[in-house]
């Protein structure tokens, strides 16, 4: 990555694991030799941000959800972070602010803002994936686009706050600072081709695909739909063990387990799996530890992962079926997505588990 006082700066800002797995690879491929420097604006990321690789770390307090006390915290909390990251560009000749959308007010008010405090350096944006947005175009239509204008408002009293006017697709893909958006391999999007720059694979060439069906080892995610009330004990129990003769029938032996950090019951546990607690995000886990098969009911997890690795895993979402919005609009929708983007979703036979149980 780059070295301190260089003349182009590159800003990345995250609030995912996802956003932060795409950021450092963007850094190490695109930015070599390049200053980079990474803010992360949600706390929980702080445990699997890795400092090795970029010029500087700093956690930058979403506004929205982390305020300064008072009465204007929110500004105040804005005010302090539109200095922090400015403060990374000295004598910067060309400065990249990588984010997946900007129309957060975490974000947009960093635009004009770094326009106007480095006037002679040139300013582009560059989005970074992020996950399902990026599928289709969500444009924003002129009702939230005339939104704007209340945000511009606090300039008459704060002059920093300059919020950056858009339109279009609200991740401000269609607006002309964005000369580049990342997206993950072989994801469909709505995007314009002069645009984009799809990320190479995340797989080396040593890492065998699953295609040759020599298949081995699996990964379970759990969720809170116990819990939570969405699923009964007994509905969680039947899957499970629906997942574990889905796994048998496939030829997988090891099967670890991944419990949601909500889910304190572990649903779909069963007491032959090995439970994994990594340190870095799943992200970054199931690159460097390949599955055959990784398997769930409706984890978000499933849909990165697919994202992440493609063709060199099974991505199965194991069970829908059984949910409460069986047969509803919503869940069909969601079905129609995971199938899109090459997840396997497979029906769950609660009278052929007991058979076999």
């Amino acid at each position: 990555m780059g070295r301190a006082g260089g003349t182009t700066i590159n800003l990345f800002m995250v609030a995912s694991p996802l956003h932060y797995f795409c950021a450092r690879i963007i850094a190490e491929r695109f930015c070599r030799d390049e200053a980079c420097h990474l803010f992360f604006i949600r706390d929980f990321l702080s445990k699997a941000v890795s400092r090795e690789g970029w010029d500087s770390v700093t956690y930058l307090p979403w506004p929205r959800f982390y305020p300064k006390g008072g009465i204007f915290g929110k500004i105040c909390r804005t005010r302090e972070n539109l200095d922090i990251v400015a403060g990374k560009c000295p004598d910067a000749g060309f400065i990249r602010l990588h984010a997946p959308v900007i129309g957060t007010e975490a974000v947009n008010y960093h635009i004009n803002f770094l326009r106007h405090s480095f006037p002679e350096a040139r300013f582009t944006v560059r989005l970074i994936p992020d996950g399902l947005l990026n599928r289709c175009r969500h444009p924003m239509g002129r009702v939230k686009e005339f939104g704007q204008v209340f945000k511009k408002v606090r300039r008459l009293v704060y002059p920093s706050l300059n919020y950056y006017f858009f339109k279009g697709d609200r991740t401000g893909s269609d607006d002309p600072i964005v000369d580049r958006i990342y997206v993950l391999p072989d994801i469909p999007h709505e995007y314009q081709p002069s645009k984009i720059v799809e990320l190479p694979s995340f797989y080396s060439e040593s890492v065998q695909s699953t295609e040759d069906g020599d298949l081995k080892n699996a990964l379970v995610l759990s969720q809170p739909l116990s819990s939570m009330g969405y699923l009964s004990d007994h509905e969680v129990a039947s899957i499970a063990y629906g997942i574990h003769q889905f796994l048998d029938e496939a030829g997988i032996e090891d099967i670890h387990f991944k419990r949601h950090p909500r889910d304190p019951r572990g649903d779909f546990f069963l007491p032959d799996y090995h439970e994994i607690e990594p340190e870095k995000p799943l992200e970054d886990y199931v690159v460097d530890h390949p599955y055959d098969i990784i398997i769930g009911f409706s984890s978000t997890g499933l849909v990165t992962a697919k994202m992440i690795l493609g063709g060199h895993c099974r991505v199965v979402s194991y069970g829908l079926n059984v949910s409460k919005e069986k047969g509803s609009e919503q869940r069909k929708k969601f079905e129609r997505m995971l199938t899109e983007i090459g997840v396997e979703v497979v029906a769950h036979n609660a009278g052929k588990i007991l058979e076999t149980f």
